[in-house]
């Protein structure tokens, strides 16, 4: 009973946080997308700052990567409907993947944030861990 209440306050809380998250998400492709335009086209303020192409693909790579565990997601609390365990540990997952990438999404817009209680090499394990987990138990439905 109490599994099942985490999950109803975890899901409400993802899925008022899940339109901010994508929304950022794509913007930030977007914003990827017309530099890698403007890297191709040969602007000359742009390649000062990103002299090649490289950087550009890999960060719509990773981009792309953070969406589709969103789809990831999705699927698997499809695969999880009755088992309220499972379903518990792929929300709880979730909700600290999305609160970790909003948390560096926010860091990087501000110059300086005094205080703040998660390292970024500590978020990025986070981001890892979940993404880890996902494929472990997507590969584990296959089966």
């Amino acid at each position: 009973m109490l599994t099942r209440l985490i999950n109803w306050h975890y899901e409400n809380k993802i899925e008022a946080l899940r339109p901010k998250f994508l929304r950022m998400l794509k913007k930030d492709r977007e914003e990827w997308e017309k530099t890698l335009q403007k890297i191709e086209s040969g602007d000359e303020i742009t390649t000062i700052v990103h002299p090649n192409s490289d950087k550009a693909l890999e960060t719509l790579a990773i981009i792309q990567k953070r969406i589709d565990m969103d789809k990831k997601y999705i699927h698997l609390r499809g695969l999880a409907v009755k088992d309220i365990t499972r379903r518990y540990m792929i929300n709880s997952n979730y909700l600290k993947y999305m609160q970790t990438l909003i948390w560096i999404y926010q860091m990087s817009n501000a110059a300086v944030r005094a205080g703040e209680q998660m390292p970024l090499t500590d978020a990025f394990l986070v981001l890892q861990e979940v993404e880890k987990s996902f494929d472990v138990l997507l590969m584990a439905a296959s089966l």
